[in-house]
Parts: structure tokens; C-alpha cells; sequence
């Protein structure tokens, strides 16, 4: 049970007169486990890690009621690392384009029964869409981010989060809610300068008791130099779609997401004028009272390097087959309301050539010795067991 206490707990941050009006909720997620994780057949790592089945954090909500139906809200939420000697959130580094952390969100709203219009650091209607149509999402096991990683839009490393973002969440309409996003200036990867980046985000959703059935579309759109020093400046054009549904059997639930991508970036050599697209069917199983059996499958489709010379230009054909298919399956056991202790494996099988999908880190490759964290054509796993607390 989440505890409430009044504001007094954050005294100094506001009025004597505040804090008889607001109250405070602090809640959180302590989640550690230990993982092995392999790539091409060569043990990369061992170790203990924070956030196996869901990411640990420490978040602080609140809502102030300010008369005719109209309330102020506010959250401000924050990654913990257990495993490390690291503050709130301060040890995550990124690398991709808009990373989980540190601050996982941070916002200031109103609500009422126009909706809620939040502003700030925000999960977008796209981290929304995953929680519900992609079993084992956001966890060690999860399949399908791993394959959306390289290009797509719309999973864990990109725009499932959004700095510098305004939302509109619509009420329940018989069922169907919409959700708008804007980004004004969309997180930058590291090897990039800013380059005037803003993405755009529709959410429409339609639930109905066992059923539930998702739609997602995002346009980033602007430009920049390409790298840090570079002189050429590219034009950026994306679009993602992402459809999901499940269904609660009540014996199991089912879930299914399929998502694509399209680039018209200026200088897109792999993506232009076809789309690249990845899938994923899951299930949960209830096997007892208090556990679950979670299992995923996902599948992408991403090709690149489109022939401009030689025989085979003009022909559409590729340089490049990136696919890749993973396969997962979890338990997870309540041992109360708040404590649940899990344990999982997942495979990630490098169809393709062109990238090494992998759970990894640095591993020796069994062919050159070279370092590497997966090889094209290869195999990566992990195998994980954890703990996870809720308050």
C-alpha cells in the first residue's frame, strides 16, 4: 500500500499554507537480481543488476483539488541503480537518442473534465502503448525492444520518453481515449550535435473490459549536422506506426504489437521508400494463485544499404538483411502485494547479417579474437532471477 504523508515531508520547498492542502505520495520500485548473459556461445558477463523486471525508482505525485472539478497535479520520478554506488538516477549514462533515465518523468498539470494537459519531461503515449501490447516490456527478457533498438522510433531508447513535451489525454468516450505529444526539441543521440528535432505523437485507445486494442503514430521531423564536426546539413523525416490489442481470456491473457518504420531522412541510403517492421505475440498464464508464466516471441523485418552502383542498382535490392528474431519466457511469483520474486531467459538469434542484436557487453569474438558485443549472423542470451519490492 502506497503511503500517503502530507507535504511536511518536503518542507522548505513551500508555504506553511501548502501544505495543509496538498497531499503527497512517495512511492517506488527496489528491484535486483543477478544475470549471466552470453554472445555467440562466449560468456560476456556476470553480474548484479537493478531493474530485471521492472526499472527501480523513487517517484514523489501529488494532487491539490482547486474547486469546480479542476485539479493541479505533479510528478517527478526518478531511476535508482541498487547495484551501484551512484545517487538518485545519477549513474545512467545514454548512448541512444532519449534513454530511459535519470529522470524517468518530471511534469506539472491540470485535470479535469476537459481531460489533463501535463508539461515537462514526460512518458509519451508510445511507453503507454508498449506496457500494453508487449508482454515482458521494459524487462531484462524483453525481445522485442532489443529489435527495435537500431531504428525504430517507438521503443525504450527513443521516443518513449520526451524532454521539452506538452501532452493532451482525452477522457473515456465509450471506451476510447486519445493522447497528443509534442516534443519541441527532441533529446540528441551523443555523437550528434542539436539539430532542431521535434517529434509528434497520437495515441487512440479503445478499452472494453477484457479487451483492449492500441494505435500509435509518431512524426520526428527537422534537421542538423550528422555528427560532431560535421559540415553537411541533413534533413531528418521518420514515421512510426505501432498497432497493438490483447485480450484476457481470464485462463491466460494475450497480447500482439506490430510496429513500423519509414526514413526520408536527405542522405537515407537503407530506409527511404519502404518501410522496416517488427512484430511480437505474447502471453501470461496464471499456473497458481499467486504465479504467472510470461512468453514472448517478436520478429523484425530491416534491411539496409540500398544499391546506387554496379549491376544491382536501381534494382530495390540490399546491401544488408538486419532481421533478427528473439524468444523469451518468465515466472514470476507474488510472494505478497508488493514483493514479487522472478526469474527468466531469452535468445535473440541474428538472422540477418547486417547487425548483432545481443544482450552483451564486450565479448571476444570465437572467429578474430576482436572485441565485440555480438556477432552478425550470431546468438545472444540472457538468463536472470530477481527480487522486486514495490512501495
Amino acid at each position: 500500500m502506497q503511503k500517503k504523508i502530507i507535504a511536511l515531508a518536503i518542507a522548505g520547498l513551500a508555504s506553511t499554507a501548502a501544505f495543509a492542502q496538498t497531499n503527497v505520495t512517495i512511492y517506488g520500485i527496489a528491484d535486483v537480481g543477478v544475470a549471466q548473459t552470453r554472445s555467440n556461445g562466449n560468456l560476456t558477463q556476470t553480474a548484479v543488476i537493478s531493474g530485471g523486471l521492472s526499472t527501480s525508482r523513487i517517484g514523489f505525485k501529488g494532487v491539490e483539488d482547486l474547486g469546480n472539478g479542476l485539479k493541479a497535479l505533479f510528478t517527478l520520478e526518478y531511476r535508482l541503480d541498487l547495484d551501484k554506488n551512484a545517487t538518485i538516477g545519477s549513474s545512467f549514462v545514454t548512448t541512444g537518442a532519449n534513454a530511459s533515465g535519470p529522470a524517468r518523468q518530471q511534469f506539472v498539470g491540470l485535470t479535469g473534465g476537459f481531460g489533463t494537459v501535463i508539461a515537462g519531461r514526460l512518458q509519451t503515449t508510445a511507453f503507454d502503448w508498449q506496457g500494453k501490447y508487449i508482454t515482458l516490456a521494459a524487462t531484462a527478457f524483453d525481445a522485442h525492444n532489443k529489435l527495435t533498438v537500431p531504428n525504430f522510433r517507438i521503443n525504450l531508447q527513443n521516443d518513449a520518453r520526451a524532454e521539452n513535451a506538452i501532452a493532451y489525454v482525452s477522457p473515456s468516450f465509450g471506451g476510447v481515449t486519445v493522447n497528443l505529444n509534442h516534443a519541441f526539441a527532441v533529446e540528441q543521440p551523443t555523437t550528434a550535435t542539436a539539430g532542431n528535432l521535434s517529434a509528434t505523437l497520437v495515441g487512440v485507445y479503445y478499452d472494453n473490459g477484457p479487451l483492449s486494442i492500441g494505435f500509435v503514430g509518431e512524426k520526428l521531423q527537422g534537421g542538423g549536422q550528422a555528427a560532431l564536426g560535421a559540415s553537411t546539413y541533413e534533413l531528418t523525416e521518420r514515421t512510426d506506426l505501432a498497432l497493438g490489442a490483447s485480450y484476457d481470456f481470464g485462463f491466460a491473457k494475450f497480447t500482439g504489437a506490430y510496429q513500423t518504420t519509414k526514413n526520408n531522412a536527405s542522405t537515407a541510403t537503407g530506409d527511404t521508400a519502404k518501410f522496416d517492421s517488427v512484430y511480437s505475440i505474447g502471453a501470461q498464464v496464471p499456473v497458481s494463485a499467486k504465479g504467472k508464466v510470461h512468453v514472448q516471441f517478436a520478429q523484425s523485418n530491416y534491411k539496409s544499404g540500398i544499391y546506387s552502383t554496379g549491376a544491382n542498382a536501381g534494382t530495390g535490392g540490399h546491401l544488408a538483411d538486419n532481421s533478427g528474431k528473439g524468444i523469451s519466457v518468465a515466472y514470476t511469483h507474488d510472494l505478497s502485494k508488493r514483493t514479487t520474486v522472478y526469474a527468466g531467459y531469452s535468445y535473440l538469434d541474428n538472422a540477418g547479417t547486417g547487425i548483432a542484436y545481443n544482450y552483451g557487453t564486450a565479448v571476444a569474438s570465437p572467429s578474430t579474437g576482436a572485441a565485440g558485443t555480438g556477432q552478425a549472423g550470431g546468438s545472444s542470451n540472457v538468463i536472470a532471477a530477481g527480487l522486486r519490492h514495490s512501495f
